[in-house]
């Protein structure tokens, strides 16, 4: 059977049932030469039961902690400044490659309700240095752009918040799969948002945060590593070589 739509109407891939349990908070911190560019703490992170890891700032709760999440999504937040990553499996549209990762920038644009205010800033090709366990023949792209989002949708466009969005796509031809890592950052919290009662809203903050966040972003792609193929019930003879050069 096809994978059945969300609410949104995006299709989502669906994942095969994994047993494996993981205990997220025992991962001990990632220290790297690369991670010294900031001061954040990392962590190596199971997604998908273990088939899949990256690294993210241990400020970050597993959302799924608290509540439930769509089974193709791992989702984690930092209640300090409401923001948010989001590793996603979505089955491939027929868009072109190049095309793509302005394609979801877009469907999160629409589910957000932000089609009138949001703007792109970069869209590029990744080469196999910025997500190095990722062969060859995947497609791998970033994007960075802002969408005026409110942080649910009966808040009114009072409530509306700047969120700089950070997204990452790499695209696996041969299971017609995109992974898309999403770093959502607000930069200007709305006063009549819920946000604003929870997130730091020191707006000199939240502008010296814009660049430590890039960094992040892009550490969680170069350690997004895909351990297991068989999280998409495919054989080791159909898996993509992967590479640690």
């Amino acid at each position: 059977p096809g994978a059945p739509p969300n609410a949104s109407g995006r299709f989502l891939l669906l994942v095969r049932e994994r047993s494996v349990t993981v205990q997220k908070s025992m991962q001990q911190p990632f220290v790297s030469p690369a991670t010294m560019q900031t001061k954040e703490l990392f962590t190596t992170r199971q997604l998908y039961g273990g088939a899949m890891e990256c690294i993210v700032p241990q400020r970050f709760v597993d959302i799924s902690q608290i509540r439930e999440v769509p089974d193709n999504q791992e989702v984690f937040v930092d209640v300090d400044t409401d923001q948010s990553i989001i590793i996603e499996l979505c089955e491939m549209q027929e868009v072109p490659d190049d095309r793509a990762i302005l394609h979801h920038f877009t469907v999160l644009a629409e589910e957000n309700e932000s089609t009138d205010a949001c703007s792109v800033s970069v869209n590029e090709t990744l080469d196999k240095s910025a997500v190095p366990f990722f062969g060859d023949n995947t497609f791998k792209a970033v994007l960075a752009g802002q969408q005026h989002v409110s942080k649910f949708k009966n808040e009114g466009n009072q409530a509306r918040n700047v969120v700089q969005l950070y997204l990452g796509l790499v695209r696996i031809h041969h299971i017609k799969t995109d992974i898309l890592i999403t770093y959502n950052d607000p930069v200007n919290i709305a006063p009549a948002s819920s946000s604003s009662q929870t997130a730091l809203s020191d707006s000199s903050r939240i502008r010296e945060s814009i660049d430590p966040t890039l960094v992040v972003f892009k550490l969680i792609l170069q350690s997004l590593n895909l351990k297991d193929w068989s999280l998409f019930d495919v054989g080791a003879d159909e898996a993509e070589p992967m590479t640690t050069s």
